[in-house]
């Protein structure tokens, strides 16, 4: 979440998966010219540091503000990535040889990487800190705007468990997948070119792909739910996070 750049945004995503059941995984963004945008937990796990936890929300109960992940772990360990700023974000992400650009008014995907599936519904929000927010309260503090999803990317039947709702615009849910322990919740069928892609070898693949060797551990097949939005063509700003 950065520099301006010839009507460009560059930019470092702050969270990722945010859902009302807690799952397991991470999430990432791609831009319109194929780019990988790392979130800050992903980015840390490729380079050495511990397995993406959405695990311990750094702010939770707010009717206004959203639920997002800062790093803190299943034993207590400190909300990490919620306590650096968003330029040192960007400036390790891109020393890292991440991605961290977003064209104004383009459209872009948000890929959840989702390693225990307990169902959820989830909304993406963004926001323009100012250089010196490095705290959970800080981030929290921000002026949170929502983006609504694109819902037309996928005709119904290759949806594969994911929907939308004309009450919750701004949402999309996902079906389970521990309904009948297979991991499939009774509804999700393998498919590679769905919006909830799932156990297909192009979708292993690309899980594999993202910490080769062994890609990233799971607890049932391979799944990547993939959400489409669209940058507010107004929006400008030299350090944008996203959560």
């Amino acid at each position: 979440m950065q520099q301006l750049l010839v009507r460009s945004i560059l930019l470092f995503v702050l969270l990722a998966l945010v859902q009302d059941a807690h799952g397991h995984g991470w999430a990432t963004i791609l831009n319109d010219e194929g780019d990988r945008v790392e979130s800050r937990n992903s980015a840390s796990w490729k380079r050495g540091g511990s397995y993406p936890n959405p695990h311990g929300m750094s702010q939770t109960g707010s009717s206004t503000v959203p639920m997002y992940c800062g790093g803190v772990g299943q034993h207590g360990s400190a909300p990490v990535h919620d306590q650096i700023s968003a330029p040192d974000a960007l400036k390790r992400a891109k020393g890292w040889g991440f991605a961290t650009k977003l064209k104004k008014g383009s459209n872009f995907t948000f890929e959840n990487w989702v390693t225990a599936n307990h169902a959820g519904v989830a909304a993406l929000y963004y926001s323009c800190p100012a250089d010196d927010v490095a705290t959970p309260d800080g981030y929290k503090a921000l002026d949170w705007k929502i983006l609504t999803p694109i819902k037309d990317t996928y005709r119904e039947s290759k949806r594969n468990g994911v929907a939308f709702s004309d009450k919750m615009p701004e949402w999309y849910g996902f079906a389970g997948g521990i309904c009948n322990w297979q991991y499939d919740g009774g509804v999700i069928q393998t498919c590679d070119d769905c919006q909830l892609a799932w156990g297909g070898p192009e979708t292993m693949e690309a899980w594999q792909a993202q910490k080769p060797p062994s890609g990233a551990p799971r607890a049932h097949p391979a799944m990547r739910v993939k959400i489409q939005y669209q940058l507010p063509a107004d929006f400008e700003c030299k350090n944008a996070v996203f959560s």
